[in-house]
C-alpha cells in the first residue's frame, strides 16, 4: 500500500510540475511554501477571499506575475521576491498591506484607463493589459 501511496504522490508532482497558471478560488491564507513544486509556472491569480500570503509561498518564482485582490491584508517575508505583482485595488490601498522582505518587485495598481506607467487593466479576453 505504501509503494502505491509513493507513485500517486510522484505522479501528482510530475503533473503539478507543468502548470503554468494557478486560479485560488477560494481560502483566506495560502501556506509557506505552497506553490514549492510548480516549477512552470507563469501565473497565479488570487481570487476575491484571500487575506494572507505565508513566508516563502512564492520563494525562488522569479518572473512570476500575481494577480492580487484588493482583500490581501498581508504578504509575509520572502514571497515578495523577483515578482510582479498585479494589485486589483490602488496605490493608496496597498500601502495598508502588511508586506514583508521584498527585492526586485514590481506592483501594477488596477486602473480600467491605464492612466500611468504603473497601471493595469484587463480586456475583454481577461488577460492583463498594462
Amino acid at each position: 500500500m505504501e509503494i502505491i501511496s509513493y507513485f500517486l504522490w510522484f505522479k501528482l508532482v510530475l503533473l503539478i510540475q507543468q502548470f503554468k497558471k494557478v486560479v485560488i478560488n477560494s481560502g483566506e491564507v495560502i501556506p509557506q511554501y505552497f506553490f514549492e513544486k510548480f516549477n512552470n509556472l507563469e501565473l497565479i491569480v488570487f481570487k476575491e477571499g484571500v487575506k494572507e500570503i505565508k513566508a516563502y509561498s512564492l520563494f525562488g518564482k522569479e518572473g512570476l506575475s500575481v494577480i492580487l485582490p484588493k482583500s490581501i491584508e498581508n504578504i509575509r517575508p520572502f514571497s515578495l521576491n523577483n515578482v510582479n505583482f498585479f494589485y486589483e485595488g490602488s496605490e493608496e490601498q496597498w500601502e495598508n498591506v502588511t508586506k514583508g522582505y521584498s527585492s526586485n518587485v514590481t506592483v501594477y495598481y488596477y486602473n480600467q484607463n491605464n492612466n500611468g506607467d504603473n497601471n493595469w487593466h484587463y480586456d475583454e479576453d481577461g488577460n492583463i493589459i498594462k
